[in-house]
């Protein structure tokens, strides 16, 4: 089972991420990336779903942040469908969270000089819990049972492999061992628990620059609302928006620049 294939088509956006290599910068055609770049200057290479990590850049290159560093909450692949591996690339490092075993040897092996996380984030004084691993790819593995009841129900049966525990580690403990400050860059996709583990953050001692959330509803494609409110709550707006995620931005950087939010 792919999960991309639940939301409405948005699987089409992992084109330009996963038809590269890490060696040989290769294209699905056969073409070498950088001769196409050459061929077309103002051409970008994305490596995120659906270009959030451009998206995410520019925004960067607009407020002069340098090197930005992240901490990528189900990091899944360090190349495909990643928002942070175009970070990477480009010199940034920082924490990869990857609560499947099975994925955390490769995302090491690719992403050297990043902190690999083999945990989950915990929203309460939980020390572990249980994790459903889903048909597939792994990108539906989630911890939410609600959540994977619901993949479930639009397969016509039960897509659970099995079951098992994971550490879960609360979210400002982890920022806390691995940032002198907040990451400029938190993005987050934990399946069903995006919301959750964004309340837990302490905003006051770990302020990202920039959020980028899964904010479509499983099953509908309809955005998650209460995320939107409860960021913008946190003085953060909405600067970018795909069908899978939507991307804030903090509005003290605007309002540094004399912009209103």
């Amino acid at each position: 089972m792919n999960r991309r294939d639940f939301l409405f088509g948005s699987a089409s956006g992992l084109a330009a991420g996963a038809g590269l290599t890490e060696s040989m910068n290769l294209l699905p055609d056969g073409s070498n990336q950088n001769t196409l770049l050459e061929t077309y200057p103002g051409a970008h290479v994305s490596f995120a779903q659906q270009g959030e990590d451009l998206v995410i850049k520019n925004l960067f290159d607009t407020f002069n942040i340098i090197g930005p560093s992240y901490i990528d909450i189900g990091a899944w692949d360090p190349i495909i469908n990643s928002n942070t591996y175009l970070f990477y690339r480009q010199g940034s490092r920082g924490v990869l969270v990857e609560p499947n075993p099975a994925l955390c040897a490769r995302l090491k092996s690719v992403r050297p000089k990043d902190t690999v996380l083999k945990i989950g984030i915990g929203v309460t004084d939980q020390k572990d819990a249980d994790y459903y691993i889903i048909e597939g790819d792994g990108q539906a593995n989630t911890f939410s049972k609600e959540q994977a009841d619901g993949w479930g129900k639009m397969a016509g049966h039960s897509v659970i492999k099995k079951v098992i525990k994971i550490p879960l580690v609360n979210i400002n403990e982890v920022l806390r061992e691995n940032f002198k400050r907040g990451p400029d860059l938190f993005s987050v996709d934990a399946e069903g628990l995006d919301e959750e583990i964004l309340k837990s953050l302490d905003f006051d001692r770990f302020r990202p620059k920039v959020i980028c959330a899964e904010t479509s509803e499983l099953g509908t494609g309809k955005v998650i609302t209460a995320i939107v409110r409860f960021l913008e709550s946190k003085n953060y707006s909405v600067r970018g928006s795909t069908f899978v995620n939507s991307i804030f931005l903090d509005n003290a950087l605007l309002q540094a620049k004399g912009v209103r939010s």
